[in-house]
């Protein structure tokens, strides 16, 4: 009888407790709530973290890019990412999905054949097989580092290793850019190209703000 009275006694004193808590953090959650939002830096940043947790570190890009299509060959349901029996397969099914959402230039860069043929060093032929395998497999023997200069920097693509300057900062694309960021956009889509020169590139000067 005794020990029921104390319980009762107990309970008051409990809540009280707990009121006084929720007074204190009450005035915390106020401010709390008047706080900016995040900048959109570290929004990615996690996101950042998210893709990191994402891939095993251990696959390369390639092999997602593999399962996709061979799913595509297969006529497998794209929407289904547990169609097959074997879950390793699934799994870099799912990894590719969710680098698509995160990463929607997965598949530019080496792994197509258009913008591959663009960035690709000039000291490689690119129409080569073996060359496109050996950069996407990152082989010793094709390095791709800062110090390389990109096959769409020179006129039609052609670079002549005894005379590197020639052509240089004359290709195609890099020269509607130029027009399309110092003139307008209506000059970068004329198809007679201006041959632009580094002294036009010097008196240019910056945009405007």
């Amino acid at each position: 009888m005794s020990q029921t009275s104390s319980q009762a006694d107990g309970a008051p004193s409990e809540v009280v407790t707990l009121k006084r808590q929720l007074a204190v953090l009450e005035p915390q959650n106020a401010e709390l709530r008047k706080q900016p939002a995040e900048e959109k830096s570290e929004c990615l940043c996690l996101e950042g973290q998210v893709i990191h947790r994402l891939v095993c570190l251990t696959d390369h890009v390639k092999d997602h890019i593999a399962e996709f299509d061979r799913r595509v060959m297969l006529g497998i349901d794209l929407d289904d990412d547990t169609s097959l029996n074997d879950p390793e397969d699934n799994r870099k099914y799912r990894s590719y999905k969710k680098l698509v959402t995160w990463c929607p230039s997965i598949c530019c860069g080496f792994n197509n054949d258009a913008t591959g043929w663009l960035i690709c060093p000039v000291d490689y032929d690119w129409n080569d097989p073996v060359v496109q395998q050996g950069i996407r497999d990152y082989h010793p023997d094709y390095h791709v580092t800062a110090h390389s200069w990109p096959a769409f920097l020179y006129q039609d693509e052609k670079y002549d290793p005894l005379k590197p300057v020639d052509g240089l900062f004359k290709g195609k694309l890099l020269l509607k850019t130029f027009k399309y960021t110092f003139t307008s956009p209506t000059s970068a889509e004329m198809d007679n190209q201006e041959q632009l020169d580094p002294e036009m590139l010097s008196w240019q000067g910056c945009p405007k703000q």
